[in-house]
């Protein structure tokens, strides 16, 4: 009987700190400069990278209440379309996000032309802004 005590009490020692390491790296923000921009732009646009990505650069923070991540990369003009289906992306329409339409990446600005692409998870707005040329391309995702 005692033996069978110290079994429960002992898994129930493994799961609480389980839980207890979870939650705080649940609860920790995540500076997204200091990870491995490869591996930011499968967690936020889509798995796997296309080979012709280049350049890679993510940054912002994303916690448990909420983020902001940031990912600019080139991308050979062929390779676009595959991105936009693989990661769920579809045309900026009337009644999107505001935004999305103000919106001018970094290095750019309203004298450049870009193409607008949004996907909606429900708890995010992602949208990904493609150059005219379509070689070099930005992500941007708020988070709630």
């Amino acid at each position: 009987m005692m033996k069978n005590n110290l079994i429960a009490l002992a898994l129930a020692a493994g799961v609480l700190a389980i839980l207890g390491y979870g939650l705080k790296v649940g609860l920790t923000p995540r500076e997204l400069s200091k990870e491995d921009p490869k591996r930011a732009f499968e967690l936020f646009i889509c798995k796997p990278v296309p080979e012709s990505a280049a350049n890679l650069k993510a940054r912002g923070v994303v916690a448990f209440a909420g983020g902001n991540a940031i990912i600019d990369f080139e991308i050979d003009p062929r390779d676009c379309d595959d991105l936009l289906k693989r990661g769920g992306f579809r045309p900026v329409v009337k009644g999107d996000w505001q935004w999305v339409t103000e919106y001018h990446p970094d290095g750019t600005s309203e004298d450049i032309e870009i193409s607008r692409y949004v996907r909606d998870d429900g708890t995010s707005q992602a949208a990904l802004f493609i150059a005219k040329d379509r070689n070099r391309a930005w992500f941007r995702e708020i988070q709630f």
